[in-house]
């Protein structure tokens, strides 16, 4: 397989959105909105400074995809950045995508010189997340989530999304 990487422009909105949609049903098994995430889609990269989507294309076709955000760490004076939303259609897992993925936002980080961290978060009742993750290096936190919800009545609270 010719996995290409690039970083995605505003016009990749409609493939994110599609699947971040597929991501949070077949992971959580949480419908999602479609207009709420096509908003946040089209402010996320609006606004550059909040982080990049990655995308991996076979051909013309995405075949996977993830957000990076960044927390800086006053610790360290640097960043730690976060992988979130990601997805790998379901005709393509376990050949390479998310490897590939990873191996790219190493690659990007390195490159920027003061990241000090990879980090992400799975649900924990996601087993196939955790075992893909695990296959390729990445290992348990000593650090926990906590959560403070800030919407009322919102039928998500607790979860992070």
């Amino acid at each position: 397989m010719d996995l290409i990487t690039k970083r995605a422009e505003p016009s990749d909105n409609q493939v994110i959105v599609d699947n971040i949609l597929r991501m949070a049903m077949e992971s959580e098994g949480t419908a999602l909105d479609r207009i709420t995430v096509s908003r946040a889609m089209d402010r996320f990269m609006a606004e550059p400074g909040r982080g990049f989507y990655l995308l991996v294309r076979l051909g013309d076709q995405v075949v996977g995809q993830c957000m990076i955000t960044s927390e800086f760490s006053d610790w360290k004076d640097g960043e730690y950045w976060w992988v979130q939303s990601v997805y790998v259609s379901a005709a393509h897992r376990r050949r390479g995508v998310l490897r590939t993925l990873l191996d790219e936002i190493r690659r990007i980080a390195i490159d920027q010189g003061d990241v000090f961290g990879i980090r992400l978060y799975v649900d924990r009742d996601n087993a196939n997340a955790m075992e893909a993750y695990r296959r390729l290096g990445l290992s348990p936190s000593h650090y926990q989530m906590l959560d403070v919800p800030m919407a009322s009545g919102d039928p998500d609270q607790g979860k992070t999304h």
